[in-house]
C-alpha cells in the first residue's frame, strides 16, 4: 500500500555555532520543515509488514530574532528518510531527517550556511489500525 500526503513539524531551537563568534554571543535557530510525504508498506505475513516513508520540502529557517534584526535568513532543503517494520499496531523506524539554511547578517564576515541533520529510532503504537 502506498499513501501521499502533506506534513511540518517545528524543530526545537538550538544553538548555532561557529569558533568566529565571541564568547558571550548565543545564537539560536529554529527549523520548520513543509513537506511532501509518501509511505509505502509491504506485508510480509498477516501481522508483519516493512513500511518505508521519503519526506521532501522546504525547511523554514528561524534564527533568534534577538540577533537576526535586518538581515537575511533563507530555508532550504529539508529530506526525510525512514525504514522500519511494524507488527500489528506497533512501528519501529529507524529514520534521518535533514534541514538547512543560509544567513547572511552584518556581524558576520562572510554569509553562513547550516545544514542539521538527526538520525533516530522511534517505537510508535498506530491507533487506527494498520490499513
Amino acid at each position: 500500500m502506498v499513501m501521499f500526503g502533506l506534513g511540518f513539524e517545528y524543530q526545537v531551537s538550538r544553538a548555532l555555532q561557529d569558533p568566529d563568534f565571541a564568547v558571550d554571543f548565543n545564537p539560536s535557530v529554529s527549523y520548520i520543515p513543509i513537506y511532501l510525504l509518501g509511505k509505502a508498506s509491504l506485508p510480509l505475513m498477516d501481522d508483519v509488514a516493512v513500511e518505508g516513508y521519503l519526506n521532501l520540502g522546504y525547511s523554514v529557517f528561524a534564527p533568534n530574532s534577538d540577533y537576526i534584526g535586518e538581515d537575511i535568513a533563507l530555508g532550504g532543503l529539508y529530506l526525510g528518510l525512514g525504514l522500519g517494520m511494524s507488527y500489528r499496531n506497533y512501528i519501529l523506524t529507524l529514520g534521518y531527517k535533514s534541514s538547512s539554511g543560509w544567513i547572511d547578517a552584518d556581524f558576520l564576515d562572510e554569509p553562513i550556511s547550516t545544514v542539521n541533520g538527526q538520525i533516530g529510532i522511534s517505537l510508535g503504537y498506530r491507533l487506527l489500525g494498520r490499513k
